[in-house]
């Protein structure tokens, strides 16, 4: 006789394990065994659940989708911690267009007292097909237990904007604004949205009182800059708002502009940099950094002549002996690279 053993039974039988190690038992004399285990617990835990997911792939790639179903159900049940189950079924079924099963996880969500892990991308999901009603009623429900959840209204601003509900967009990011204090992140979507609907004026005062600095000062601006994206809130919505509004708000101050493109850089964010950079070139051309930095965006959005000619500017400019090596290095990596491309 031949047994087929599939990846869903090994992965369900190895997670029975592990939860069998993590479930508490009576400690044992020994103190240390009982410290080790403890310290165990967790990792084991996690081998657990990503067994699960790694056997969930396996049967979505095998087309053995009911097995990926009964694998998301089960992580779903036994990680209620973990998005992984949920937001995964939700794909499933929207992969195989059960739209009404999809919302019937949304529905069976909204029933949660709390802001469940997943909450958000299932959202977004929803926002995608544009269930825009249900996606709002999901966000209300929760907006009952948890009526201060700055994040909550940012989500329901987002909804209503992808709806054409401006005015309802702007409410919800005030609302955010106003149940969390200091929450840069509302602040800033709603200036965009305020410079969107033509109401400038309103944007500036919004911006302005996020930024908390002298606009004159360009070095207080880069350090606000700084902050803002790279603080533990900031997000792709947040970068994406300060991109908007940069241009309209900030000094027109070649360092700030360069910060500015830097951030973005580092960020992964090369065409909005190097925008940015050429914008500070043309205001400061006889800068080496400024050629430098938007050479190196050049090359990550795939203008390899401009990376080339900037990074010969930069070397003309005179920089320091440590510049112009890094330059140099940077100038001929590239320039090996444009070569292989062309074999």
């Amino acid at each position: 006789m031949v047994w087929r053993v599939s990846a869903l039974s090994v992965a369900l039988t190895l997670a029975a394990a592990a939860q069998q190690q993590v479930d508490p038992k009576p400690p044992p004399d020994d103190d240390v065994t009982a410290y080790l285990k403890e310290r165990r617990a967790p990792a084991l835990r996690q081998l657990a659940l990503s067994n699960l997911v790694d056997a969930a792939n396996a049967s979505l790639a095998k087309g053995n989708y009911a097995d990926a179903e009964e694998i998301y159900h089960k992580l779903m049940l036994n990680y209620p911690e973990s998005p992984l189950g949920v937001v995964n079924l939700a794909r499933l079924y929207l992969s195989q267009n059960r739209r009404d099963d999809f919302e019937r996880i949304l529905v069976d969500e909204s029933t949660r007292p709390f802001v469940f892990p997943g909450l958000y991308q299932l959202i977004d999901m929803a926002t995608d097909i544009k269930e825009y009603d249900l996606a709002l009623a999901v966000l209300t429900s929760k907006l009952r237990a948890k009526p201060d959840a700055g994040d909550l209204y940012v989500h329901v601003a987002a909804v209503y904007r992808a709806k054409g509900d401006v005015g309802s967009a702007v409410a919800a990011l005030r609302k955010a604004a106003e149940v969390t204090s200091g929450f840069e992140e509302a602040n800033l979507l709603l200036a965009r949205t305020l410079l969107e609907t033509g109401l400038t004026r309103e944007a500036a005062a919004v911006f302005q009182a996020t930024m908390q600095v002298d606009p004159n000062d360009a070095a207080a601006v880069l350090r606000r800059i700084s902050e803002l994206l790279w603080g533990s809130r900031a997000n792709v919505p947040m970068i994406d708002a300060f991109a908007a509004l940069a241009p309209k708000f900030l000094p027109q101050d070649a360092s700030v502009t360069d910060g500015l493109g830097w951030t973005y850089y580092l960020k992964d964010r090369p065409a909005l940099a190097a925008a940015l950079f050429e914008k500070a070139v043309t205001a400061s051309p006889g800068v080496s950094a400024y050629h430098y930095h938007w050479g190196l965006a050049a090359i990550r959005t795939g203008n390899r002549e401009r990376a080339r000619g900037e990074f010969q500017a930069a070397l003309a400019c005179q920089p320091t002996q440590e510049e112009r090596r890094q330059i140099e290095a940077m100038a001929a990596a590239a320039e090996r690279t444009s070569e292989m491309k062309k074999q």
